[in-house]
C-alpha cells in the first residue's frame, strides 16, 4: 500500500512536469507567432494557405510534420521513404478523415505517448537509482531546447515510448514482450533497429556468463526487434525496387548528408568547424549549426562520462549507436532533434547535475529552458530548427 500511495505521488509530479512543458511551449509557440514572420512560405503544415489561418494549430505539423501527415492521408509517394509507416500508420488507424482530423489527432497521439514516455523512464531509472536522478531526468527531458518535438506531428514521442517501455521489459526478463514492441520500434524510425544489439548486450549482463548455444530460445526472440525494419524494406523493395529508399532518400532533405559513402565523427566536426566561420553570423542559419554542433558535443562527452560513472552496458550501447548513426551521412542535421529519442543520454546527464552545486543546476536547467523558448518561436513559424 505504501508503495502505490508513493508511485501516485511519483505520478502527479510526472504529470505536473507535463503539464508544464505543454504550457511553456504553447506560450512561446504564440509569441513566435506574434514576434517572428515567417521566413518563406514553404514547409508548413498543412499548406502556407492553411497555415495563416491557424498557425498556432498547424504550425506544429511543420516541416517533416508535412509528410507525415501526407502519408498518413494519401501514403507513401515520391521522396517520402525517408519517414517511417509507424507513427503514420498509427495516426491514420485513429482519425477520421479530413486534412485538421489527421493533423489533430498527430498532435494527441505524440502528446500522450510523450506523458506515457515520462512515466516509463521514471519507472525505468528507479530500477537502479534514487528518487532524486530520476525527477532530474524528467526536468532535462522537458526542458531540452527540442523538446517542443513530442508535442507536434513527429514520431519523436511514439519512439521514445516504445524504446523506453522495451528496455524496462527487458529489465524485467520478458524478453518476448519486449522484442515485440522493440520490432515496432523498427518500423517507426531507423533508430529503433538500435534496440536489437542493445538487447542482446542487454541480455548477456542478466545472464551472467555461461556458454552460449543455439538453444538459447531468447536469441531468436530478441532476433524479432528488427522484424518492422525488415518488413519495410521488404515493402520498399516491392514497391519502389530500392530496399535501403530510407537511407539513399536522405540527401534530399539536407544540405550535407551523403549516402554513397560513411563520414567518420572527426570529420563531421572539422566540418562543423569549418561552417561556423563561413555562414554568417546574422542568419538564422548561424544559430542552428550552432546548436547541431553543440549537440555533437554533448553527446561525444555524455558516452564517454556514462562509462566512467558504470552507466549500464546496454543503454551505453543505445546511446553511442544512435548518437554514430546519423553523423555517419557526414552531417549533424537534426541531431539536436535525435537526440531527444537517446534517454541513456539524460539518465547521465542527470547523474551529473545531481552531484552539481545549485547554482549550476539553476543555470544549465535555465538555458535549456529558455533555448527551448526560442526554437519552440523559430518552429512553429517556418524557421528551421532540427
Amino acid at each position: 500500500m505504501k508503495k502505490y500511495l508513493g508511485f501516485n505521488r511519483d505520478l502527479f509530479e510526472i504529470v505536473l512536469f507535463f503539464i508544464a512543458w505543454r504550457i511553456w511551449i504553447t506560450v512561446f509557440a504564440l509569441l513566435g507567432i506574434i514576434l517572428l514572420q515567417p521566413p518563406s512560405r514553404d514547409l508548413f503544415g498543412g499548406g502556407f494557405e492553411n497555415y495563416i489561418t491557424n498557425p498556432l494549430f498547424w504550425g506544429w505539423s511543420n516541416f517533416d510534420g508535412e509528410h507525415y501527415v501526407s502519408i498518413a492521408q494519401k501514403g507513401y509517394g515520391t521522396l517520402t521513404h525517408a519517414f517511417f509507416p509507424g507513427y503514420p500508420f498509427l495516426i491514420k488507424q485513429l482519425s477520421p478523415e479530413g486534412l485538421s482530423r489527421i493533423v489533430f489527432t498527430g498532435q494527441a497521439v505524440s502528446s500522450l505517448f510523450f506523458l506515457l514516455s515520462l512515466i516509463v523512464l521514471w519507472q525505468l531509472i528507479r530500477l537502479d537509482y534514487p528518487r532524486e536522478v530520476a525527477r532530474f531526468a524528467l526536468v532535462l527531458l522537458v526542458t531540452f531546447p527540442t523538446s517542443f518535438f513530442f508535442g507536434s506531428v513527429y514520431g519523436e514521442s511514439l519512439l521514445l515510448f516504445l524504446t523506453l517501455l522495451s528496455f524496462f521489459l527487458a529489465r524485467k526478463a520478458k524478453w518476448f514482450t519486449s522484442s515485440l514492441i522493440a520490432s515496432i520500434a523498427s518500423a517507426t524510425r531507423i533508430f529503433g533497429i538500435v534496440l536489437l544489439p542493445s538487447l542482446f548486450i542487454e541480455w548477456l549482463l542478466q545472464r551472467k556468463g555461461g556458454k552460449i548455444t543455439i538453444r538459447d530460445a531468447q536469441i531468436f526472440t530478441i532476433a524479432l526487434a528488427g522484424l518492422g525494419l525488415l518488413l519495410y524494406m521488404l515493402y520498399l523493395y516491392k514497391t519502389t525496387g530500392n530496399p535501403l529508399s530510407f537511407y539513399t532518400e536522405q540527401k534530399f532533405f539536407a544540405q550535407g548528408r551523403v549516402s554513397d559513402k560513411l563520414i567518420l565523427l572527426p570529420q563531421v566536426f572539422w566540418r562543423y568547424f569549418k561552417m561556423l566561420l563561413t555562414v554568417q553570423k546574422t542568419s538564422p542559419l548561424y544559430f542552428t549549426v550552432w546548436m547541431e554542433f553543440l549537440s555533437g558535443i554533448l553527446g561525444s562527452v555524455l558516452i564517454v562520462y556514462g562509462y566512467f560513472r558504470k552507466v549500464r552496458y546496454s543503454y551505453l550501447a543505445f546511446a553511442t549507436i544512435s548518437f554514430l548513426l546519423p553523423t555517419l551521412t557526414g552531417s549533424f542535421t537534426s541531431l539536436p532533434r535525435y537526440t531527444l529519442v537517446i534517454f541513456p543520454f539524460f539518465i547521465i546527464g542527470s547523474l551529473w547535475l545531481s552531484d552539481a552545486k545549485k547554482k549550476t543546476r539553476v543555470a544549465i536547467i535555465s538555458l535549456f529552458v529558455v533555448l527551448l523558448g526560442i526554437k519552440t518561436m523559430m518552429f512553429v513559424t517556418g524557421y528551421w530548427v532540427a
